[in-house]
């Protein structure tokens, strides 16, 4: 027997075997049994309607607003938390994250082919912070940044790692901003040098997303000789689990 206690009123409760089917109320979203015509909870009207149907076994709540829904849910319908991992594309070219199984970028400025591209997890969620780590190949100091989720931050020579970047002539005053939304981390170059991403310069004054791990370059791309004569400045993002 599994009883569901309503978020808003502790006093109300539903008792359903792990194989009853429940119905989730659309407005509300919370389970209900099959021979209820109302929501048990809002008193949203079922009548007439073609509902979703779920095994008691199969109803989960949301961790951050309580709020009922099907196990299978990519988020919550409610406050948009994502409730499981999912795999998705990134574009070798403009970077954007596109379903699983998309054959062209959805970018309708881009369009590339994302046939030969494996898809990627995604955790569960970002952590609570994004740690951005700066690594001076001549000196060997590294320096590091923790951005919170809803938050950016300005680097460049007179921003933050100005410690270290002021070495680097190729890097501008304020040189890139480095934020978090909705989950995902997105740099925004600001510099008339440019950021790089492995080859590629990030366009400027937009926003370009980047995955746990990848390597920015700041005045040069990856490539290039000033990389390997430890002339070049280099931002390492790393983020999730």
């Amino acid at each position: 027997m599994i009883r569901f206690y309503y978020p808003e009123d502790k006093n109300i409760a539903v008792d359903a075997d792990e194989n009853d089917e429940l119905q989730l109320c659309p407005v509300c979203t919370l389970p209900n049994l099959s021979s209820v015509s109302e929501c048990i909870g809002c008193t949203h009207s079922f009548v007439g309607e073609d509902n979703d149907w779920h095994r008691a076994s199969a109803i989960v709540q949301c961790p951050d607003c309580s709020c009922y829904c099907a196990e299978t849910a990519v988020e919550c319908p409610n406050c948009g938390r994502r409730m499981q991992k999912t795999d998705y594309l990134i574009c070798p070219k403009c970077k954007t994250k596109n379903p699983q199984f998309a054959e062209k970028c959805s970018n309708p400025d881009c369009g590339a082919s994302l046939e030969d591209v494996d898809p990627i997890s995604d955790s569960d969620e970002l952590s609570d912070c994004v740690e951005v780590t700066f690594m001076d190949a001549r000196s060997k100091k590294t320096e590091s940044l923790i951005i919170q989720p809803g938050t950016y931050t300005l680097v460049g020579r007179e921003e933050n790692l100005s410690g270290i970047l002021r070495d680097y002539p190729r890097v501008s005053r304020l040189h890139l901003l480095i934020g978090i939304e909705n989950q995902n981390v997105y740099i925004v170059d600001l510099s008339q040098n440019g950021t790089y991403i492995g080859a590629q310069r990030a366009e400027r004054g937009s926003r370009t997303p980047l995955l746990s791990g990848t390597t920015v370059t700041l005045g040069v791309p990856l490539g290039a000789p000033e990389v390997a004569e430890a002339k070049a400045a280099m931002l390492v993002i790393s983020y999730g689990s």
